[in-house]
């Protein structure tokens, strides 16, 4: 049941990041909203993160700490949510930081129009120990700064087939402002142990959702630094969880669950561009971690092609020849630099 006395429950996993973690619970105190619950979960860290939380929760009444052995984001956000009390759920990363007000604003939008979820924009800026010049791990920067409110929709699949359509759905847990209840009443919860949970947690929780809002208000920033989740390379776990997420939301979406077949197209679209992710990724591993990974590799694979047939002929060739379809994608691509400069 959601606690009266609390409207809002941030939740924020940290794991060693002290040099940040001061601006992020500063960002989040400087609201006006006094029954605001801060969740603080430390996943491990060996830095002084703890230290720091404990001068806080001395400091003030409505923050709550708790640690674990390092477990990930996914298990933290997890318990979190367990944890809460409040009528709406904000996921809070800790190397980041929000515009003055933010929660004070989505809580009043939240209640007034009676919506079940708000999703808004975010402000990308680099650490400055991060080089500048180096190419960002993500290549469409729409993601996160849309150029218009998409709007009210009825249900959260609409939603997401607006942004699909638009190539600007982005998973980012930090951009949605969620009434708690969506959460725990539907049983969601991140995966544990991979990267990339947030793809099917989100997905999940906005087939589910009811009545939701856009807003291209920048509310949230969002920090580019070194030794992030976001930055560092790694193939293999990365092949792992987009693997792992196609057979979860294999076994968790159903054709039932679309008001209609273009939201299935979309979410099908979506699911393909995993299958994208995950071959690319496989493809830079070298063979004693495909050995490793096999049978995951080999359920994926035959999942996708028995139930969605490779998604379409670029799937296919795709996955038969990865060489021929890096080599057919840059002609495409070639033609079409082209044509743009005639």
């Amino acid at each position: 049941m959601n606690d009266p006395l609390i409207n809002i429950s941030v939740i924020m996993p940290i794991y060693n990041t002290a040099q940040f973690l001061k601006t992020a619970l500063d960002s989040i105190l400087d609201n006006d909203i006094s029954n605001i619950e801060i969740i603080l979960i430390n996943d491990g860290s060996t830095d002084n993160s703890e230290n720091i939380c404990l001068k806080y929760v001395s400091k003030y009444e409505n923050i709550r700490y708790y640690s674990q052995t390092n477990s990930g984001q996914g298990t933290a956000r997890n318990f979190g949510v367990s944890m809460a009390k409040g009528t709406y759920i904000y996921f809070m990363d800790s190397d980041d930081y929000l515009e003055s007000n933010a929660l004070d604003k989505l809580y009043s939008m939240a209640v007034s129009e009676d919506l079940e979820g708000i999703f808004f924009d975010a402000e990308l800026f680099y650490d400055s120990q991060f080089n500048q010049n180096e190419k960002l791990p993500f290549s469409n920067k729409k993601i996160y700064q849309r150029d218009s409110s998409l709007g009210v929709f009825n249900s959260g699949q609409n939603l997401l087939s607006e942004f699909t359509s638009q190539n600007n759905y982005t998973p980012s847990p930090c951009l949605y402002f969620i009434k708690r209840e969506i959460i725990v009443n539907n049983g969601l919860k991140f995966p544990a142990g991979i990267i990339h949970e947030d793809e099917y947690f989100m997905i999940s929780l906005l087939l589910h959702l009811k009545k939701c809002k856009h807003i291209n208000e920048r509310l949230f920033y969002r920090r580019v630094r070194e030794g992030s989740t976001m930055t560092i390379k790694n193939n293999s776990k990365s092949m792992e969880g987009y693997a792992t997420v196609i057979l979860l939301l294999d076994k968790r979406i159903n054709d039932s669950i679309f008001s209609n077949n273009y939201n299935r197209q979309m979410y099908l679209k979506l699911l393909y561009s995993f299958y994208s992710a995950f071959l690319k990724f496989y493809n830079n591993i070298d063979d004693n971690e495909k050995l490793q990974k096999k049978e995951l590799i080999d359920e994926t694979l035959r999942v996708v092609k028995n139930k969605y047939r490779y998604f379409n002929w670029r799937g296919f060739i795709s996955t038969v020849n990865y060489p021929l379809f890096l080599f057919l994608s840059q002609i495409k691509k070639n033609i079409k630099v082209c044509s743009n400069e005639n």
